[in-house]
């Protein structure tokens, strides 16, 4: 971090009265403060610390100086201020602080970019030293991160609504330092810089003061931290990683609620946790909710990319219908819940060929839930999309994206033999069809499987066998009467269907 005399008289000068020599000041970069020493030379790489009566005789041009009282000179070569309310060692204990704490700063704004990598976090930890509300915008100005004194998402929208009236801000070129903007109807003035990833990920900081608030070239090394921070994000995540309030707290929800399932007395506590979450998130427990589980394969690297992948899905998602999606990363797979009922500009639907291509990319595959109205449910919901993955994959291993409701028949016939063997759940009508069948050389059992086919329709399905429909008729009549059933009864139809779709699953024949 680049450490100025003119950032240290703001720092220093909130302490003590300072006066300074000139309106322009060098720009060297400071590393410590010193105490010049009699017949030592100066360097420009040090900030000195003095008193009027040792102020030293020879300075080069360009040093920087600090002075406990007025030396009475005329410094028009190097830079001095003046201090005349402390004592040379309490001006150094000073200075030596302003050094560590916005060393320290520093260094907690690298390590939030580079391993939290949590916007929010970040623009909390910049404004401990840059005096400006930072609001964090995605490429269709929709407010993903803000320190707006707390705003609700709706201030916030509204807020962000008003700047972006202004031609200045509403632009998404790439800038390589910040502009000012002066809001003089609304009070404020605004520090505005955007960042460029790719065509795909651009982002907008917006810093807020009152209009009358000065700001000085004393910001520029503050402000660079920053940027810095934030292109690191960038290039971390691909821009996809903008964290908003409440992030963490969702993702340790959506964990607890997927993995830590079950465990009775964590459940009050995990109910808890969720409701806070919900409430940050503005969401509601009965919602409607979709979950997507992209499962991890055995070679690939999904798994490693995981975080990545979660923050990805959310931005592309996010920026048609803003906060409303969360995703985590699990010790299976990748879980992605989409809340339905929030307003959209878009549909799954239309989504659905970008999503596709997607997953084609990372060759992935993906399971999606049916529609549920309970948040708390979201283990039940994971568990039908993992479902609806692992069948689709085998019945249609071409296809990446496989909705529960497609197998949910399936889901329902496989369980139908859980407790009992196939044979044990079949309609006693097949039973005696088959030993008929087998004994007169008939196909009664056939014949029942076309007709459910046709949808009970007689002349398609006595098309199907190649035979008259009025002796197709007199089968159905025979059938009823060797089964002792009733073919219009609804009961007996969706039985004996199931029966000849669980016999199908398990490979039993009734030819």
């Amino acid at each position: 971090m680049i450490i100025t005399l003119q950032l240290l008289a703001n720092r220093v000068g909130k302490q003590f009265p300072l006066r300074h020599n000139r309106t322009v000041w060098g720009e060297n970069a400071l590393k410590a403060p010193m105490v010049p020493q009699p017949d030592t030379e100066l360097q420009t790489c040090y900030v000195y610390i003095t008193d009027a009566a040792s102020f030293p005789r020879h300075i080069p041009a360009g040093a920087s100086v600090i002075c406990a009282g007025d030396p009475g000179v005329n410094a028009d070569s190097y830079d001095l201020l003046i201090c005349d309310g402390a004592g040379r060692d309490e001006l150094l204990n000073c200075v030596q602080s302003c050094f560590y704490s916005l060393l320290e700063w520093k260094d907690a704004m690298l390590r939030s970019a580079n391993q939290e990598m949590d916007m929010q976090k970040l623009l909390d930890l910049a404004q401990q030293e840059i005096d400006l509300r930072f609001i964090y915008l995605n490429r269709s100005y929709t407010p993903i991160v803000g320190a707006q004194d707390k705003a609700s998402p709706s201030e916030l929208y509204s807020l962000v609504a008003r700047l972006m009236i202004s031609n200045k801000a509403n632009h998404n070129e790439p800038m390589e330092q910040s502009t000012d903007i002066l809001y003089e109807e609304l009070g404020l003035r605004c520090l505005m810089i955007n960042f460029h990833y790719n065509d795909s990920y651009r982002g907008k900081l917006l810093g807020l003061c009152g209009a009358e608030q000065e700001r000085g070239e004393w910001e520029k090394p503050l402000l660079d931290v920053l940027f810095t921070c934030i292109r690191q994000v960038y290039r971390l995540y691909s821009a996809s990683s903008l964290r908003p309030a409440g992030y963490l707290m969702m993702q340790r929800a959506l964990r607890n609620l997927l993995e830590g399932y079950g465990v009775p007395q964590d459940m009050e506590r995990i109910r808890q946790e969720s409701t806070r979450a919900l409430q940050e998130l503005e969401w509601n427990v009965n919602d409607f909710y979709v979950l997507y589980f992209i499962p991890y394969n055995e070679n690939d690297q999904l798994a490693a990319r995981s975080e990545f992948l979660v923050t990805n899905l959310e931005n592309r998602w996010n920026t048609l219908s803003p906060h409303s999606s969360r995703g985590v990363a699990l010790t299976n797979g990748i879980c992605w819940v989409v809340n339905v009922s929030r307003p959209a500009d878009v549909t799954f639907e239309s989504f659905l060929p970008d999503f596709r291509s997607y997953l084609e990319e990372l060759g992935a595959t993906c399971g999606v839930s049916s529609v549920g109205s309970d948040f708390f449910s979201m283990h039940t919901y994971k568990t039908q999309a993992a479902m609806a993955a692992r069948l689709g994959a085998k019945a249609r291993p071409g296809e990446r994206v496989h909705f529960f409701s497609d197998y949910a028949l399936d889901y329902i016939i496989s369980n139908a033999t859980l407790s009992f063997p196939p044979e044990n759940v079949l309609h006693p009508c097949l039973y005696t069809l088959s030993q008929y069948d087998r004994e007169n050389n008939s196909e009664f059992c056939k014949t029942l499987r076309v007709y459910m086919q046709c949808q009970y329709n007689v002349l398609r399905a006595s098309s199907m066998l190649y035979v008259h429909r009025s002796t197709f008729s007199v089968r159905l009549k025979r059938i009823e009467s060797l089964c002792g059933i009733d073919l219009e009864d609804e009961r007996t139809r969706l039985h004996i269907l199931l029966s000849f779709y669980i016999m199908d699953a398990n490979g039993i024949s009734y030819l």
